[in-house]
């Protein structure tokens, strides 16, 4: 029988995975928005500044779905990450969730204050402002992944036994702490004004996001799998929780002779 905790913090898990999905979709949006943008403007002979200031009206649809896709994201990852935290003392690295959340808000943050504040974005007008605002925070809230990572790892070593969550979830920390510097790096950058596409950081950044999140979408439905075998599934066999370490009768701690 599963742990208690473990039914909240799978139906979380579940909400991040979709949440990340739809992250995915965004990250895909956006890059088929550029290239439509960049063709337009090599048929039409128009300036990026002339698009921005004058911008045709059938951009307005892409831009309301590029607004959509972020909101839902995030939403669902917040709920997800607020279910994760279990309802349990004993749930591990809760820590690492609540940074996880911190760093949420922070990416909405932070996607505020580059496009209201920096130089760069001035002549944006609202709509393109306020899309570039909920599309960057669905690309920075992967820096929030990092530490859900190891709550995910500290999971894997916790009560299962026999599962590839705690190595996979490694792996993805590091992959997670590279495309962190590199964000940082390109936002720092695009904030002082010195380069607007990061100095190819954000490019990088963007790439290795791409393999971040489809390994991210992996773990966690692999997570979400062995948790449900956890349950009793036809895998409950073969992913056995580990014996608790409360103490038992006679000060002994349960599963020891």
């Amino acid at each position: 029988m599963a742990h208690p905790s473990l039914n909240r913090v799978r139906l979380g898990i579940k909400f991040v995975l979709y949440g990340l999905a739809l992250t995915m979709l965004t990250y895909i949006g956006v890059v088929i928005f550029l290239i439509a943008c960049f063709f337009y403007l090599l048929s039409t002979g128009r300036t990026v500044q002339q698009l921005l200031q004058d911008p045709p009206p059938g951009i307005v649809i892409p831009l309301v779905v590029l607004s959509i896709l972020p909101i839902a994201a995030l939403l669902l990852n917040f709920l997800g990450k607020l279910l994760s935290l279990g309802s349990s003392e004993e749930i591990p690295a809760k820590w690492a969730v609540i940074l996880s959340l911190v760093l949420d808000v922070a990416a909405v943050v932070a996607a505020f204050i580059l496009f209201w504040a920096a130089p760069i974005f001035a002549q944006l007008l609202f709509h393109f402002k306020a899309s570039g605002v909920l599309a960057l925070s669905a690309v920075l809230s992967l820096i929030g992944f990092v530490p859900y990572a190891f709550f995910l790892q500290r999971l894997g070593s916790w009560k299962l036994t026999r599962s590839p969550i705690e190595e996979h979830a490694r792996q993805l920390l590091i992959l997670g702490g590279v495309v962190t510097v590199l964000f940082l790096v390109a936002y720092a950058l695009v904030s002082a004004g010195q380069a607007a596409d990061g100095g190819g950081f954000g490019g990088l950044g963007v790439l290795l996001g791409f393999v971040f999140v489809a390994r991210y979408i992996a773990l966690l439905a692999t997570t979400k799998d062995v948790l449900a075998a956890v349950e009793g599934g036809p895998q409950a066999e073969a992913l056995k929780t580990r014996p608790s370490r409360q103490p038992g009768p006679g000060g002994r701690r349960s599963g020891q002779r």
